[in-house]
């Protein structure tokens, strides 16, 4: 009993890495005009649609509908505009990331430290974003 038992919890935990194998998205690294790199969808392919977004610019990978938005700006105060979140949106902190979630299925995560903000819009899994984020290479 004890074997099959052994046996049963060591396929149990395979199977958990199979899964977890199989969830993960594919990534590439990507250059981002010299301003950083970071690792996005294997398929995706980024267009600068914006080079004025407060000393950044902006990038569309429309067959993902991702949206990435960078600045180098070292105060961030006041550049946001003041916007009212519609009803059932998801506001939080996770790790070091802010992370807005959407009633229509979109999700902005943001990723600032002491000189940077990278802001990724799209319809991923937060944790697929986070994952992007993890690759950031300024």
């Amino acid at each position: 009993m004890r074997k099959t038992t052994s046996y049963l919890l060591v396929l149990a935990i395979v199977a958990m890495f199979l899964l977890t194998a199989v969830s993960a998205i594919d990534l590439q690294t990507h250059d981002f005009d010299g301003h950083f790199k970071m690792d996005v969808p294997k398929d995706a392919s980024f267009k600068k649609v914006n080079d004025t977004y407060e000393s950044g610019a902006v990038y569309i990978d429309e067959k993902n509908s991702i949206t990435v938005s960078y600045t180098d700006k070292e105060d961030y105060s006041g550049s946001f505009p003041s916007f009212t979140a519609d009803a059932g949106t998801k506001m939080y902190e996770d790790g070091n990331y802010s992370v807005m979630e959407f009633p229509d299925g979109t999700k902005l995560v943001s990723y600032i430290d002491e000189s940077h903000l990278v802001l990724i819009n799209s319809t991923m899994e937060v944790k697929d974003v986070e994952s992007m984020l993890d690759t950031i290479d300024f």
